[in-house]
């Protein structure tokens, strides 16, 4: 899987021809503004984007992914997560676009986010446009905040309100982060990526 570094990107647009099969993982915790497209072009193409954006210094992330179904029996999954706190900002748009000619395809979008302080916002809109007929899509959004019940109950066996935060927030980042095999998180925690930020 290929590790993309949005705090490189600062503003940045992009498009990828996919062929075969993509996996790309987005990662970022300075302000980015990047957008990404993807093009299933040929029959059994098969793409994946996970994100995973952590914001607790008034960082604004805007992010805009597109996948465009263009062939038959082509398959999309993009799950973005984002932590935000003191202020950052999340602006998301996903489209799933599925042409007339790309029947049968399979597609899915999903925005989660964890709203670590009230003070924290997530606009997401995740859209889809469907032009063929035999063809599975969906798309969700969800924002909440750090349930107080889980936190009190964590803190009722003897963690810290601060321990139990941090470990709600490990909680909700654990699908995305175990996409990514343990040399690529020694890597991105060489980087200064840590979800102690957080805590």
């Amino acid at each position: 899987m290929k590790i993309l570094d949005l705090n490189s990107t600062q503003k940045k647009k992009e498009k990828i021809e996919v062929k075969d099969s993509f996996d790309l993982f987005l990662i970022g915790n300075h302000s980015f503004d990047y957008e990404l497209e993807l093009a299933l072009i040929n029959k059994n193409a098969r793409a994946n984007v996970y994100g995973l954006l952590l914001g607790n210094q008034s960082q604004d992330f805007n992010l805009k992914i597109t996948a465009r179904h263009k062939a038959e029996n082509t398959v999309s999954r993009v799950h973005i997560k984002t932590v935000l706190s003191n202020e950052s900002v999340l602006n998301f748009e996903g489209l799933i676009r599925i042409e007339n000619r790309a029947l049968y395809s399979d597609a899915f979008l999903q925005n989660d986010n964890l709203l670590v302080t009230g003070d924290s916002i997530a606009n997401s809109s995740p859209q889809l446009e469907i032009l063929a007929d035999d063809v599975k899509a969906s798309h969700g959004v969800t924002i909440k905040d750090i349930d107080d019940n889980y936190k009190f109950y964590l803190m009722s066996r003897g963690l810290s309100e601060e321990e139990s935060r941090g470990l709600v927030i490990k909680g909700f980042i654990n699908d995305i982060v175990s996409k990514l095999n343990a040399s690529q998180l020694s890597a991105l925690s060489e980087k200064g990526y840590s979800v102690s930020d957080f805590m």
